[in-house]
């Protein structure tokens, strides 16, 4: 890599490459962001508690220098749980039909 660090024809198109997913990373961000902190979109409530617990992540990755990994397993396991428990509770219901994949819709 050192040898390519000055000759423009490998330099240009790398930085335009980096300057891309920068932006789709960006812009993911603010989705995502969205979505979370405005679930019913502008127009519904602000989840606060949402937003604190990204203040909280925050703060742990940048002020402590706390790692994700080693602090995923409180987060994962309420939420497979939940979704296992969605996903039995779907299956059971009678009036679903489920033949399309994706597709729940209600027989009559």
């Amino acid at each position: 890599m050192e040898s390519t660090h000055n000759e423009l024809k490998f330099t240009a198109p790398l930085t335009a490459i980096t300057a891309a997913m920068v932006g789709v990373i960006l812009n993911l961000a603010l989705f995502f962001g969205y979505h979370v902190l405005w679930p019913q979109g502008f127009e519904g409530t602000f989840d606060w508690p949402s937003a604190l617990i990204a203040v909280a992540a925050a703060v742990a990755l940048f002020r402590f220098k706390r790692g994700v990994i080693r602090y995923w397993w409180p987060v994962r396991w309420p939420g497979w749980w939940c979704t296992c428990c969605k996903t039995r509770e779907v299956e059971n219901e009678p009036n679903l039909d489920l033949r399309t994949p994706g597709v729940a819709s209600r027989r009559t």
